[in-house]
């Protein structure tokens, strides 16, 4: 007798012809395939076609994965694709190949992870980059006498009518600039540095009425007077470390 089972079977699935034997077809006997070419039950096979192939009016490229997992048992398909799977579960439920729908539903869920987790991933760079930006153009960096110094922009601009906020949101005439478009002070540095610490403190900072004026607290006095950080007869005293 001959062996069925070895017999090579023609399909034209969607105008596309697959040539695999009855036995891969028959491989799980309650799926449509298994039943139609089992040959022992009243299932028909499809349609016949001239050249002798059975016709399926089903996705060619989705059939082709179907074949592919009833000869290996396994699913060969792109599982982050998630309109492949979906179309790929809808023609395991026509087969009624329950084992492969399992498989395609849980790659479904965890393409919908991933996806998830990716858009969380893009929505985090975006907002880091997003903050770098801001962060970035709040930062000022200001030229004095050589010396550069980076603070925030808030912090320059505390003070009522202060000069040296003028300069920083640029609506100071009399603004100069280094050749990095950096703000230029032709000040003593180390009492802008102690300007920029008292600053840094203000308003919780108090004016004291020194006798005399030292260094570099002294400069820095007179310094905060030009920019009408404060007033003439205030002084400035910070905590030193």
């Amino acid at each position: 007798m001959t062996d069925k089972s070895s017999e090579i079977i023609a399909l034209n699935v969607g105008g596309v012809r697959f040539e695999t034997t009855r036995q891969t077809l028959t491989k799980y006997g309650n799926s449509v395939l298994g039943r139609m070419f089992a040959g022992t039950t009243t299932l028909p096979p499809a349609m016949v076609l001239k050249g002798g192939e059975y016709f399926i009016d089903r996705n060619p490229d989705r059939f082709r994965v179907i074949l592919d997992y009833l000869r290996d048992g396994e699913l060969c398909v792109d599982t982050s694709n998630k309109d492949a799977l979906t179309g790929l579960l809808l023609d395991a439920r026509f087969f009624q190949l329950a084992d492969l729908e399992i498989k395609v539903a849980d790659s479904i869920v965890r393409a919908k992870g991933e996806e998830t987790l990716r858009i969380k991933r893009i929505a985090e760079e975006v907002a880091n980059c997003l903050q770098m930006k801001n962060t970035a153009s709040n930062l000022v960096k200001i030229n004095v006498s050589g010396r550069i110094f980076q603070t925030e922009k808030a912090t320059l601009c505390k003070g009522t009518n202060s000069i040296l906020a003028d300069m920083v949101e640029g609506t100071y005439n009399g603004t100069k600039y280094d050749e990095h478009g950096n703000i230029f002070l032709d000040e003593d540095a180390s009492a802008f540095a102690t300007l920029l610490c008292y600053l840094r403190t203000y308003p919780k900072g108090t004016f004291y009425d020194y006798l005399d004026d030292h260094l570099p607290l002294g400069f820095a006095t007179q310094m905060a007077r030009k920019f009408k950080i404060i007033d003439h007869g205030q002084y400035i005293e910070i905590d030193m470390p």
